[in-house]
């Protein structure tokens, strides 16, 4: 194996309910934003961030220009992953399949961006129409059926051992 392969970081697709914690705004759930603050500065800084062009415009929808503001500068360094008809054929296929509801459709596209450039992982605090576990299964198991990329679907705690194994 080369040097430049040993040193390639794996990928991780961070859906926007990442980001939004990271910040909090509704002031929702204190351990949530003190989890991603922590997973932000000792996991991030050893992979490569990727998000798609939904989490743009799902931080487009922020009422607030201060927020958004915010959210914008938090994310500015990560690569985006643009729109193609690949992903938007998978996002469809996610549905048809009913691995989401047709109601969610941006959260089927999350899995569709992360799936389609082949993320290592697939990070969203979005336990409703993500990280359940049979809700995992399912997605790795139709991507490895259509040969997809096959992210690990994860939430930031996944990646902080040491505060999981005290919770």
């Amino acid at each position: 194996m080369s040097n430049k392969q040993m040193a390639k970081k794996q990928t991780m697709y961070l859906e926007t309910s990442v980001i939004s914690a990271y910040f909090d705004f509704w002031k929702s759930d204190f351990n949530q934003k003190k989890y991603t603050r922590i997973f932000w500065k000792n996991t991030l800084p050893s992979y490569t961030m990727a998000i798609s062009e939904v989490v743009l415009a799902e931080i487009d929808l922020h009422r607030n220009a201060v927020w958004r503001s915010k959210m914008l500068a938090l994310i500015g360094e990560f690569t985006l992953i643009k729109a193609s008809k690949k992903v938007e054929s998978i996002a469809k296929a996610y549905i048809a399949a009913q691995l989401f509801p047709q109601s969610e459709y941006r959260d089927a596209l999350h899995a569709a961006y992360a799936s389609g450039s082949r993320a290592d992982y697939l990070v969203s605090w979005n336990q409703r129409h993500i990280t359940r576990p049979f809700k995992r299964r399912h997605i790795m198991e139709y991507n490895l059926k259509m040969g997809l990329g096959n992210p690990t679907i994860v939430s930031p705690l996944d990646f902080l051992e040491s505060i999981s194994t005290r919770l």
